[in-house]
């Protein structure tokens, strides 16, 4: 990206927490539906949380992975996410922070930015309770 305008990502970010937040808890993924003998008739494909959270977190993180601004806001994102997401999708979350960490360590270069998405990033997992 050539031009960045950081306060669009801090508020997509926060958008996308609330988006993020508002289907935690819901049954997500594909749907196989049974007559009245139990014999499935039809299956509807669907997106699980997990992709729901490489959808909201992938590309920004890619095509951000410089920016300490925009990892930062992901790390935020997914700690407000697993804070109330199922214990079961934990692990989701927790995969989605480590990926912004690796991000992190392979593409920022100044020291100082990248112990700020380092740290913040330990304290969502910590937060959240490493695996």
């Amino acid at each position: 990206m050539h031009v960045f305008d950081f306060h669009t990502v801090q508020q997509s970010a926060d958008e996308l927490a609330v988006l993020l937040s508002s289907i935690a808890d819901l049954p997500l993924g594909t749907e196989a539906i049974a007559d009245d003998t139990g014999a499935v008739r039809l299956v509807v494909p669907a997106l699980t949380f997990e992709d729901y959270l490489e959808l909201a977190c992938g590309e920004i993180r890619r095509r951000g992975a410089a920016e300490p601004v925009v990892l930062r806001s992901l790390v935020k994102l997914l700690r407000s996410v697993g804070a109330i997401t199922k214990p079961e999708r934990l692990d989701l979350v927790r995969e989605q922070l480590e990926l912004v960490r690796s991000t992190a360590e392979r593409s920022i270069q100044e020291p100082h930015d990248l112990k700020l998405v380092l740290s913040d990033a330990d304290d969502a997992l910590l937060a959240l309770g490493r695996a």
